[in-house]
């Protein structure tokens, strides 16, 4: 079911302002950046010889998008290297948070209410935090390695229930959609900001989902036109190899190619991020653990300076972060 609904994107905007210093300069770096050629980095004993080159019809890509075929791959494999088949591991591990808790967004709060409440546990407060204080909706990437290692699933699923989303952020690669299903007994009408609709798919309980298509690699923010307090950053990626946390903090990246690798960790929520060099062992899997330090004060004078989301998005990460 097609509908049109319009509504006031300048509260989206302030909602921007308000839940997100914005996302650091190292994220736009992690959106764009794709597999290497193997002249380019010695990570991979089984990697690809430079002279290997795949047509775009025998390149697998995520067919989960309306998106001309040549330009996905062109995105996620430009140099149509044939698909990596050497040694690879897996990286994981567990990301939390320390120092001030997450302040709480009363422009927020004070659009929720009747049966929407349970969605101030959501986005009642700057960013989520689990048990034992784990990080949630924190981007975990992996890149620097020779190869390519394409996508394997199609689409992302973002279930929708009590007026939120399941996440506050996801991670999609380039030719992957994003399906909004309903899980309860509430309609839904997404919208992908960034991303052109020329109408918009009501995701009904019980029906069939809501499919939304980035047209290219980069950020956008998912929000829900019924309820615009519900919302999500959705980064869309060149490579495969990427992972999300949930309120448990945990991360899993498997289909590393073996070798050194960089590690850049992102949280959209605070605009805060880092990079790590790591090694990835064949057949093995590496941890590496993270703490996110909040600092209030930093957050808002970050947050008071920049004038928009985004010009925000070039501010300094709101505070430090350490591995464990």
């Amino acid at each position: 079911m097609q509908i049109t609904w319009k509504y006031g994107r300048s509260r989206v905007d302030s909602w921007q302002r308000a839940t997100s210093v914005g996302v650091s300069l190292l994220t736009s770096a992690l959106l764009v950046v794709g597999c290497k050629k193997p002249s380019e980095s010695s990570a991979g004993t089984g990697a690809p010889s430079a002279a290997a080159s795949v047509p775009v019809a025998e390149t697998p890509v995520a067919s989960g998008s309306p998106i001309p075929r040549e330009l996905v791959v062109e995105a996620v494999n430009r140099a149509h290297l044939p698909v990596y088949s050497g040694p690879s591991g897996t990286l994981r591990g567990v990301i939390h948070v320390t120092g001030d808790p997450a302040p709480e967004l009363p422009e927020v709060v004070r659009q929720i209410h009747g049966d929407c409440e349970p969605a101030r546990e959501v986005y009642g407060h700057l960013f989520r935090e689990g048990p034992g204080r784990t990080a949630a909706d924190v981007l975990v990437t992996v890149t620097g390695y020779s190869g390519y290692v394409p996508e394997q699933y199609s689409k992302q699923e973002a279930p929708a229930s009590n007026c939120s989303f399941s996440a506050r952020t996801y991670a999609l690669t380039f030719g992957q959609s994003l399906e909004v299903i309903s899980k309860d007994h509430k309609p839904y009408v997404p919208d992908l900001i960034g991303a052109q609709m020329p109408a918009q798919l009501l995701a009904m309980p019980g029906g069939a989902g809501s499919a939304l298509y980035p047209q290219a690699p980069g950020r956008y923010v998912l929000v829900d036109s019924m309820r615009i307090f519900a919302r999500a950053e959705v980064l869309v990626l060149k490579y495969a190899t990427h992972a999300v946390t949930g309120l448990d903090g945990r991360y899993q990246i498997e289909r590393i190619p073996a070798g050194k690798v960089t590690v850049g960790v992102v949280w959209p929520q605070t605009g805060q991020a880092l990079q790590r060099e790591v090694e990835i062992k064949a057949s093995q899997s590496t941890e590496l653990n993270l703490d996110f330090n909040f600092n209030q004060a930093s957050w808002r004078a970050a947050s008071s300076a920049a004038p928009s989301a985004s010009a925000a998005s070039s501010a300094p990460p709101a505070a430090s972060a350490s591995a464990r």
